[in-house]
Parts: C-alpha cells; structure tokens; sequence
C-alpha cells in the first residue's frame, strides 16, 4: 500500500509540474524570458527598445504582459549590432537596424512582434538608419546615407517601392545639408525631420511632403539643436529633444506642428533623449530614455502630454535602455 501511495504522489506531482510548464509556456507567448525589469506598477502592456545587457553590443527586446498580471522581459534579437527598433501602430511588427557579421552597411529587417520570421527588406550596400512606420503601417520612412550624404526614403512595408524624397531640385543648400530622424504624421503623407548644413554648428527641424516633396523650415526651433521629432497620432503636435544651455542635456520640447506654441514640457534629467509618442488614438503619454547623471545608465521613463505624472516605465540594473517604441 506505500508503495501504490508513494506512486500516486510521484504522478500527482509530475502532472503539477507538466500544468506549470505549460501556463509559463502559453504566457511567454514563444518568446524567452531573460530578467525581471525594474518596473512602475502601472505600466504599458508592450513596449520595445533598444538594451546593451546580457551581451555584448546592442539588441531589441520587449517588455510585455503574460495576461495574468505578470511581465516578462524579451530580447528579441540576438545582439552585438541591433539598433532604432519601430513597433507598427498594430503592435504586429518590429522594423529595426541589423548589420550581420561581415557586412559593411546596417540594413532595415522586420520581424513579428514574437520575435519571428526575421528577414531583411533593403539590399546590401545600401545604408539605411532611423526607420519608421507610417501609422497605417503600410510604409516606412528612413535615411539613406552614401556618399557624405543623407537623404529621405520610403519603402513599402514589404520592402519594395523604394523612393528618394529629398534631391537637390526640392531642398535649398542641397549639397551641404543632412537629414535625420524622419517620421511619419499619422496621414503618412507627411514627414517631420531633422536637418544639418555643414556651415550651421546647430540642428534644424523641417516637414516634408512626401506626395509632392515640399520641404518647409520649422524656423522657431533653431536655437535648440532639435533632434529626434515625432509626430502625434493625433496629428497636432510635434515633440522633439533640444538644448536650452549648452551646458545641460537635451530637455524635451512640444509644439504645434506648424511651429508655433514652443515650450519646454520635461527638464528634470541631465538628459532626455529619443521620445516617442503612445501607438494610441488618444496619444495621452510620451516614453523617453532619460540620464539622471552625467555618467549614469539610461532608463525608460514616461509623462503624460503635458510633461507632468513622470514614472519610470523600464530599466534594469546597470543596463542601458533607450529608443523607446510604444
């Protein structure tokens, strides 16, 4: 009879452990888990970034909830030279920089928002930097650098279409400006972007029209070095990272799209950096990745719209977290 007993309790056991494997299985959605992030209790379901941890060089991963309470942390890719991840309005897919072993240029790949089906959507030689999605995601805006030049491209999501936006017949002091960080507005007709004339010390932000390629200065933000635009889902407004004493970090600005209403809405960091509005109808929160020192780590925090209500949304112990996508 012991032993029968002792049987029964060997099985009852291993059935638990089989259930458990299970439900952590079916939560982790086919993704690893790696490490428990720092966290607010209140917090956004899915958010992308870039981390240097668990290895060396720069890698995606993903913070997302199982559905029962618990959060995971994902790394997506497997590092070393991963950079600028964009989630799809959808939260279905993930366009990022990757520039495999033996390749000179960093290339646009796409994946599920699992991790999966990685594959690349440019060619090889092609420089590509700083993708974006257009809300429907049905394109992606980028910068081609080649030739100690940069300029504005957009592709079909599925890697074709390719067209150049930016030439020397649309944009005034062509042959010495550079382009960066380019965005769609939630039209996808428009594009904000940083510029850079090699005879100006400071950054410009300028809108680009992606049907008929009319560039149009944003004059009010000169003085700021901008950097890193992005445009509302709502359309509306335009947030961007800039300097107000060159002898602080960048501190995070917002104004209406059209220039005007400039203010500073977050200065309570050594430095903001790489903003990006909430992938929501509402807009109502901005991510950021933030230094509280001069040589401290990044971390990813967020603010309603109006600067106010920061928490501190992502970060681990002495790991870098920046380029938030939500």
């Amino acid at each position: 009879m012991s032993y029968f007993r002792f049987c029964i309790v060997n099985l009852f056991i291993l059935i638990c452990a089989c259930i458990i494997l299970q439900s952590c299985n079916d939560d982790l959605n086919t993704l690893d888990q790696i490490s428990s992030p720092i966290l607010s209790e209140d917090h956004n379901p899915f958010l992308i970034f870039q981390s240097d941890g668990s290895q060396m060089g720069w890698h995606t991963s993903a913070v997302v909830n199982s559905g029962k309470g618990e959060l995971f942390l994902h790394q997506l890719t497997a590092g070393r030279m991963d950079f600028t991840p964009d989630i799809s309005f959808d939260k279905k897919w993930i366009i990022y920089l990757h520039k495999a072993d033996g390749e000179v240029n960093y290339r646009i790949w796409k994946m599920k928002a699992n991790g999966e089906g990685k594959r690349p959507l440019t060619p090889l030689g092609k420089s590509c930097q700083r993708p974006r999605f257009s809300k429907d995601g049905s394109k992606i805006v980028f910068v081609l650098t080649e030739a100690n030049r940069s300029d504005i491209c957009i592709i079909d999501s599925s890697g074709g279409n390719w067209q150049q936006l930016t030439s020397s017949s649309n944009i005034p002091f062509y042959s010495t400006t550079e382009f960066n960080y380019p965005d769609f507005d939630p039209s996808g007709n428009k594009i904000v972007c940083s510029y850079k004339r090699t005879d100006l010390a400071k950054m410009g932000l300028a809108t680009l029209d992606a049907v008929t390629h009319e560039f149009v200065y944003i004059h009010s933000a000169d003085d700021f070095s901008p950097e890193s635009p992005r445009w509302s889902p709502l359309g509306g407004e335009i947030i961007f990272t800039g300097e107000v004493l060159s002898s602080e970090g960048p501190k995070l600005f917002k104004m209406k799209t059209d220039g005007s209403n400039l203010k500073v809405i977050y200065s309570k960091a050594w430095g903001v950096y790489c903003p990006d509005w909430e992938n929501s109808n509402s807009a109502s929160r901005i991510a950021f990745a933030k230094k509280d020192s001069l040589n401290g780590f990044f971390s990813i925090w967020a603010v309603d719209e109006n600067g106010n209500n920061e928490r501190l949304e992502y970060g681990y112990y002495n790991e870098n977290c920046t380029e938030p996508s939500w």
